[in-house]
């Protein structure tokens, strides 16, 4: 999230992070589609 001042120069940013069991749930996932694709 980025905030902007007046002379649209930012003025703050927040990095939102994911907690882990989620990233390592996603990997999985991204795994078994990208195991599913063959070589055409």
């Amino acid at each position: 999230m980025i905030e902007w001042n007046d002379q649209g120069k930012i003025k703050s940013f927040k990095v939102m992070i994911r907690p882990y069991q989620a990233v390592e749930k996603s990997q999985r996932k991204n795994a078994r589609s990208i195991g599913g694709i063959k070589n055409v």
